[in-house]
This record gives structure tokens, C-alpha cells and sequence, in this order.
């Protein structure tokens, strides 16, 4: 099985490949995804917001949180209503879905 590389984010990034940069923020590394979306805010193109938006959906909260700040920068407000919902419909992270709060408020594990 060949190994194909990562996409090269700053290459793209400074050719101003937007379209290749959109392409990269469904790779399969977090890490990739999460430089795909802080690229695409620094090119501030609005042909950036679906694709941003959709981010909003990832399983990496790091990247979640960096395409809502790209967005926010980008102050296109067709991406307002579909960020709110995102954040608002938030997924429990892994780590924490085993547990609930006490009647203390602090966390306990449940058994």
C-alpha cells in the first residue's frame, strides 16, 4: 500500500490555492485540517465559508474552534446561523461522556 503525503498547506497557502485548501480540511489528520483553516483565514476568500462552516462539524474541537474564528474574521454573516447551531449542538467530548455532575456540581465518574 503506497503512503500518500500530507497536502502541503503552506504551499498552497502561498500560492493562494484556495480551492486545494478546502480540499485539505477533509483530510484525514486533525493537524492538516486544523492548518487548511487557519490558512484559509489568513487568505480571508469567501469562497472559504461553506467549507468552513461545515468544519464547524468536526470531531477535532481544535478545529472546530479555528474555522469559527476564520469565519468570524471573514464577517460573512451567511455563516452566522449555521455557527450557532454548530455550537449549540456540540457533542460531549469522549473523555468526559463517562461522567456525569454530582449534586455538588463537581465530577464524578458513573458507574
Amino acid at each position: 500500500m503506497a503512503i500518500v503525503p500530507a497536502p502541503n498547506v503552506d504551499e498552497m497557502k502561498d500560492q493562494k490555492d484556495v480551492k486545494g485548501l478546502i480540499i485539505a480540511l477533509k483530510d484525514d489528520d486533525a493537524t492538516v485540517r486544523y492548518r487548511a483553516a487557519q490558512a484559509l483565514d489568513e487568505l480571508r476568500d469567501l469562497r472559504a465559508v461553506w467549507p468552513l462552516t461545515n468544519a464547524l462539524r468536526d470531531e477535532a474541537v481544535t478545529v472546530r474552534a479555528r474555522a469559527a474564528e476564520a469565519l468570524g474574521r471573514l464577517g460573512d454573516g451567511r455563516a452566522l446561523d449555521r455557527s450557532l447551531s454548530a455550537f449549540l449542538c456540540w457533542r460531549p467530548l469522549p473523555e468526559f461522556s463517562s461522567r456525569k455532575p454530582n449534586t455538588t456540581g463537581s465530577v464524578q465518574r458513573a458507574d
